[in-house]
């Protein structure tokens, strides 16, 4: 064990110093005379560890620059990336406000008051209005359906379920229906039948 240590602990050695020998004189002149050209005053000379291609070290001010170009580079790109983010949210903003304020909008907005407005309808139909219980889920009868029309009214069927007291005071199921013509340009309604 203790051998084997001390033999990969030769390797380990004759290795780093066999890869970080100098370049031959000739070989290292090339290598600094490339990086020279390609950066000018910019670089110290080629790194020397590098046998086949110029790995150019750089003054520390270069390096600054370079860093600082980096920098300014990643802001930039950060900016334009915030300002496109911004420019989809506004689009989508006014995306959503057109459709709010266009005909079928106010007539999808209009369902959402109508469940309501259907709820209190049959609670006054019933023979016991204080004891209607509606289901609140959706799947428990609960549907809503629109007949969208461009030019006029558009037709809004509401279906809630639920339970309501009897004459004789046993809970029984119900299913009631509701429907509504509403105009979506004069933002009104009218009730066409309420059925239980």
């Amino acid at each position: 064990m203790l051998k084997t240590a001390i033999t990969l602990g030769i390797i380990g050695t004759i290795g780093y110093y066999a890869v970080t020998e100098r370049n031959p004189a000739d070989l290292q002149t090339k290598l600094d005379a490339e990086c020279f050209a390609k950066y000018g005053e910019n670089t110290t000379g080629a790194n020397s560890y590098i046998s086949d291609r110029a790995k150019c070290m750089f003054t520390d001010e270069y390096k600054e620059q370079l860093e600082l170009a980096e920098a300014e580079k990643k802001a930039e790109l950060k900016r334009l990336a915030e300002a496109k983010k911004a420019e989809e949210d506004r689009i989508a903003k006014e995306k959503a406000e057109a459709f709010r304020n266009s005909p079928k909008g106010k007539t999808e907005a209009f369902v959402t008051q109508a469940s309501g407005l259907c709820r209190a309808e049959l609670k006054a139909r019933a023979k016991f209005p204080s004891e209607v219980d509606f289901n609140w889920f959706e799947g428990n009868g609960n549907k809503y359906w629109m007949n969208f029309n461009e030019d006029g009214d558009s037709r809004v069927l509401i279906q809630q379920s639920g339970k309501m007291m009897n004459g004789f005071g046993n809970m029984v199921p119900f299913t009631g229906v509701c429907k509504y013509d509403y105009n979506p340009a004069k933002n009104e309604y009218s009730v066409v039948e309420v059925l239980i």
